[in-house]
């Protein structure tokens, strides 16, 4: 009986772990400049669990893009999932202000159309271009307390990106042939999220 009663209780306490132990981060970020259909958003959400005080691991999801064609420009969007380790220094501040180390691991995808261009027979133009993104860098960061459960994080660092670029070329009547080719660039991954920690 008393067994029983033991292994009802477990969930119990695994439950009060989840909740009380404030091992858990949620973050993230927003902004909205609108326009017809939409000019600009840039959205991210994360979730950051502290494995011990000083570590951490993240998962990030960002999504980004503009759209200009009314305009005759272009438009763009961006879908990205981002791996983080983490590493904070907490023996001086805790981890709500604490300087932190990161490495990460991402991948993004890319869809830019392109407009403005007067498309015909003779003067064939690249209308759609796809990036394939595979990335791998480090950086460094800093915490800064806004309340007992509110902290803001600023972050940059650099990143070596494997990219996979392909682009699809038109006549205006049909498309006429596909390209594609490999690149690799170096680029720096930066930004501000609002995290809130439970």
């Amino acid at each position: 009986m008393k067994t029983k009663h033991l292994l009802l209780l477990l969930p119990l306490l695994f439950l009060t772990q989840f909740s009380f132990g404030q091992n858990h981060i949620l973050k993230g970020r927003g902004l909205l400049i609108p326009g017809r259909p939409i000019l600009y958003y840039n959205v991210g959400i994360g979730y950051e669990y502290l494995i011990e005080e000083n570590m951490s691991l993240q998962l990030v999801y960002n999504c980004s893009g503009n759209d200009l064609r009314d305009t005759d420009g272009n438009a763009n969007f961006k879908n990205e999932v981002v791996l983080d380790f983490r590493f904070y220094n907490t023996e001086i501040k805790p981890v709500s202000q604490a300087f932190f180390a990161f490495a990460f691991l991402s991948y993004s995808f890319e869809n830019n159309k392109f407009g403005g261009e007067i498309v015909t027979a003779t003067n064939p133009s690249t209308r759609k271009q796809t990036t394939e993104d595979k990335g791998i860098g480090v950086g460094v960061g800093k915490n800064f307390k806004l309340s007992r459960l509110f902290h803001l994080e600023v972050f940059a660092g650099p990143k070596i990106s494997l990219e996979k670029i392909t682009t699809e070329n038109s006549d205006g009547i049909s498309f006429l042939y596909n390209s594609s080719y490999d690149t690799i660039k170096f680029r720096i991954r930066a930004g501000i999220n609002l995290a809130y920690r439970f």
